[in-house]
């Protein structure tokens, strides 16, 4: 899969998350580079960690934003993110035992999730939080 490129249609219009995603996209991107470059076990080791705590702490802030404005969507959401953390979990025990050849294959399915998510899931997000009245850009 090829690199993340952000574009507006990926914007929830919310300066806080936007800027999360776009962390998100530049962690993947760095991932896929680290790989495709041959950077080596310690580098993978690395960016993907970089990955996984960015990942797990934009999911903490963006469900906690959830409950606060009790978005209706939350259960779904969370489950999404449940099923992600379950997998990147199962790769990161085997990238730290040094099996490097899955970590491909981790990147190019959080690549794929993320824009999946970002592009089905967050539709309601976004207009849902305008309509809460929370500060846009």
């Amino acid at each position: 899969m090829p690199q993340i490129t952000w574009n507006t249609t990926f914007s929830l219009k919310n300066l806080e998350l936007d800027e999360q995603h776009k962390r998100l996209v530049a962690i993947i991107n760095n991932l896929h580079d680290t790989i495709t470059q041959g950077q080596g076990l310690q580098s993978i080791r690395e960016v993907f960690s970089a990955l996984v705590i960015t990942i797990k702490s934009h999911f903490i802030s963006e469900e906690q934003l959830m409950r606060q404005y009790a978005f209706p969507g939350l259960a779904h959401h969370k489950q999404e993110h449940d099923n992600l953390i379950e997998q990147i979990d199962i790769t990161s025990k085997r990238v730290a035992a040094g099996n490097n050849e899955l970590t491909r294959d981790v990147q190019q399915y959080v690549a794929s999730w993320w824009l999946s998510h970002i592009e089905n899931d967050y539709r309601e997000f976004g207009p849902f939080l305008k309509n809460k009245g929370l500060k846009q850009f």
